[in-house]
């Protein structure tokens, strides 16, 4: 229930905090029980770990180019995410014109370009980015168009509710062949303040550390609603 309607320390919820609220670790898993639809659980987990470590031992190619792909809604932002994303990429290129962002554009020139990191910015539940005009990308769509990118940041609702079958940034981290990770929302809504995660990552903390590092600076001073 809301802890506003209760009382600290009668109903058994832990709601009272003492001292800061830094978070101190980060903590991560491979989950893929659900993405059977996709393949074998055990091939998809031994597959995810050779990429892993075949990236750990070369690394990328120069040049190493992002991709800020921005539908509508959030067009009068999109320079503001470029430049975030600028701090770790700084060939980062931006589409944000709303004749040009669509789902087919997406799946047949983007997803298959020479990216490292994507980001798209896109109305998303669990199982599919929502473009305007359309048409709609399904996760049953992302293997077949070859992705290239290592890492997605999913700005798209919903994306990676990992606790569902065949969850998008599920997909999109383990599932293509040159899978390594994605960052997204489990729930309606997605990660601002993007500054003070990709500023981390662009001085080689890895993506759990600036993961708590973002949580520090959205957490400074006390939490608010927004």
């Amino acid at each position: 229930g809301d802890p506003l309607q209760t009382v600290p320390g009668s109903d058994g919820i832990y709601d009272t905090f003492y001292g800061t609220l830094d978070p101190e670790i980060y903590i991560g898993r491979i989950k893929i029980d659900k993405l059977t639809a996709v393949g074998d659980p055990t091939e998809i987990l031994n597959n995810y770990l050779e990429w892993v470590h075949e990236w750990r031992q070369n690394g990328d190619p120069e040049p190493l180019n992002a991709l800020c792909y921005v539908d509508d809604d959030w067009i009068p932002w999109a320079n503001q995410y470029k430049v975030s994303m600028q701090h770790l990429y700084p060939n980062t290129e931006l589409v944000s014109n709303a004749s040009a962002t669509n789902g087919t554009d997406y799946l047949e020139n983007r997803l298959p370009g020479n990216y490292v990191w994507i980001s798209p910015f896109v109305h998303s539940n669990s199982s599919g980015h929502y473009w305007s005009p359309g048409p709609t990308t399904y996760w049953n769509q992302l293997i077949p168009a070859l992705p290239q990118a290592h890492f997605y940041n999913l700005f798209a609702c919903s994306n990676a509710r990992f606790t569902t079958i065949q969850s998008m940034g599920a997909v999109y981290a383990y599932c293509t062949e040159s899978s390594l990770a994605s960052v997204g929302s489990t729930k309606s809504g997605a990660m601002l303040q993007f500054t003070p995660l990709y500023s981390p990552l662009g001085t080689g903390s890895s993506l759990g550390e600036a993961y708590r590092e973002w949580w520090d600076y959205i957490a400074q001073g006390g939490l608010s609603p927004s």
